[in-house]
């Protein structure tokens, strides 16, 4: 900052009694003169000692004004941390949950469909997951009441790439011989085409791949695509007393089958002669 140059009114003060004079026309003899300069040697001295404190002051004011303000020290000490920060953090109930409860069990159900050329190249490839629909089905197999006689991988579209079918569906096999497929294989309901492969895998990460092939015998689309489970019971215990080798032969062992995956998908044109790819990879997590 620039030193303040305004003159403090003591300042003035100082310098008017510095200026003051004796009249001119005053007539003093030699011993007054003598005794008049004393005095006035006495009361100069006076007068300079007093404008001299005075200057002293107000330099010492304009420094005091003009200086900055000393720093607080306890403005510039951190702020007190709230109590909150002693505390151990809330939770709710719900972040305590187990993983199992607040997310639920999934089942996957992980499609590869490859429709490829004649000579092996690949002409479209479709990779997507599918939704379980057969809720009832995994409770009563959970509960007992169920056996599973096999699988059945299904499906279809405005002109199934398929034919003679009486309902517009494709199906891959195990064997016409075991239900689903002795129910749903004959009198050309479904094209059926044997030769489906199922596989489990144990460990960490369990898993079923349900896999086979067709041939297309007409130009068609793929819309829709599924998996069947059939099933036995006795129908009348909670727990099912038919054998798994019986429910897959016997019909009257209380035999049934319904849509355990399934979902749609944007249109796949197949033209007639392609072979159709499928794999179905089920999942639990």
């Amino acid at each position: 900052m620039r030193a303040n140059r305004s003159l403090h009114p003591l300042n003035l003060t100082a310098a008017a009694l510095l200026t003051t004079s004796i009249p001119a026309n005053t007539h003093l003899t030699e011993a007054s003169m003598h005794s008049r300069n004393s005095r006035r040697t006495h009361s100069s001295i006076g007068i300079a000692a007093t404008c001299f404190a005075l200057l002293l002051s107000s330099l010492a004011t304009s420094t005091r004004a003009q200086a900055p303000a000393p720093s607080n020290p306890a403005s510039q000490a951190p702020a007190a941390k709230p109590l909150q920060h002693l505390l151990p953090p809330m939770t709710s109930a719900a972040s305590e949950s187990p993983a199992g409860i607040a997310n639920g069990i999934k089942v996957h159900g992980h499609w590869i469909i490859d429709v490829k050329n004649p000579d092996g190249t690949i002409a479209e490839h479709r990779d997507f997951e599918n939704s379980l629909v057969g809720n009832n089905q995994m409770v009563e197999l959970l509960a007992g009441a169920l056996v599973v006689s096999d699988y059945m991988v299904f499906f279809t579209g405005t002109t199934p790439p398929c034919a003679p079918t009486t309902q517009g569906y494709c199906a891959l096999t195990r064997t016409s011989a075991v239900y689903p497929a002795a129910a749903l294989c004959v009198n050309n309901y479904y094209y059926c085409v044997t030769g489906l492969t199922i596989n489990y895998t144990y460990g960490q990460f369990p898993s079923m791949v349900l896999a086979g092939q067709m041939t297309a015998t007409q130009a068609g689309s793929i819309n829709l695509v599924g998996t069947y489970m059939g099933t036995c019971s006795n129908g009348t215990a909670n727990v099912a007393t038919t054998a798994p080798s019986t429910c897959q032969t016997d019909p009257a062992s209380g035999y049934g089958y319904a849509a355990f995956t399934q979902t749609g998908l944007t249109q796949l044109n197949v033209l007639s002669g392609q072979i159709v790819q499928v794999t179905v990879t089920i999942t639990f997590s």
